[in-house]
């Protein structure tokens, strides 16, 4: 009995080992290359040509392929994997680019703790207590919060009217990254990207930059492993312990 439940505590040992590595590979400290494509503005989140506040902003669907040779340690992506885009927004309100377009962009994991450095807010470090993470965090809960007008015209008007409210909101954000007003700070961004472009790509600050959500990507934000890990790993490490000084002993009897 007791040799039989050591066995299944070494191998738990080995399934939290692995669920410890597996955290490591799948954070999303750093960012990589890809190649991204952006489609036609969505319909149904403006009354004026599907595009927010006469033109400036817009929703829309696309995609993210990582880029060979790019990636950074960290990033936990393989190389040519395809990433389906739910969303893209607009936060640059003076870099306009022609949708549909395909470009190369640097990809920023959205996460407290990721790396911002290569985005226009983090490269510019703003002197104030608002860091890159938190604007763009903002500027995704105010993202999040758009949706298509549904149901009559007066609610359909209503839901535009608050569409173009949040992308005013964002922008206003990004004009002022020292000190940002609108959004939640403490928004869950799991799934969320910083998309920006190469250096003089655009007017404002020399990048175009968009944020992207993908339902299909969930990253983790830190390598410290939950406290059921520990639990787990800690027992099991000592049944390993054991079996090994069972073991020893046996020999040394014999």
């Amino acid at each position: 009995m007791l040799p039989s439940l050591l066995r299944r505590s070494a191998l738990a040992a080995g399934l939290a080992a692995a669920t410890l590595a597996t955290s490591t590979v799948a954070s999303a400290q750093n960012g990589f290359w890809a190649q991204v494509q952006v489609g036609s503005p969505l319909a149904g989140y403006s009354g004026t040509g599907n595009n927010l506040l006469n033109g400036g902003g817009y929703v829309a669907k696309g995609s993210i392929t990582v880029r060979a040779g790019t990636l950074q340690q960290g990033a936990g992506m393989p190389t040519g994997q395809l990433i389906t885009i739910d969303q893209f927004f607009c936060t640059d309100q003076q870099n306009l680019i022609s949708l549909p377009i395909s470009y190369t962009a640097w990809i920023s994991f959205l996460s407290p703790s990721a790396n911002m450095s290569q985005t226009r807010i983090g490269s510019r470090n703003p002197a104030s207590p608002v860091t890159a993470n938190t604007l763009y965090t903002m500027n995704a809960s105010l993202a999040n919060s758009m949706a298509i007008g549904t149901g009559t015209n007066a609610q359909m008007s209503a839901q535009y009217a608050a569409n173009n409210m949040l992308q005013s909101q964002i922008w206003d954000n990004s004009m002022n990254p020292g000190t940002p007003n609108f959004g939640s700070a403490t928004y869950n961004t799991n799934g969320w990207f910083v998309v920006t472009a190469p250096p003089g790509s655009g007017q404002f600050g020399g990048t175009q930059e968009l944020i992207a959500y993908s339902s299909a990507i969930q990253t983790i934000s830190s390598v410290v492993p939950e406290p059921g890990t520990y639990a787990l790993l800690v027992p099991a490490l000592f049944a390993v312990g054991v079996l090994a000084r069972r073991r020893r002993t046996s020999t040394l009897a014999s």
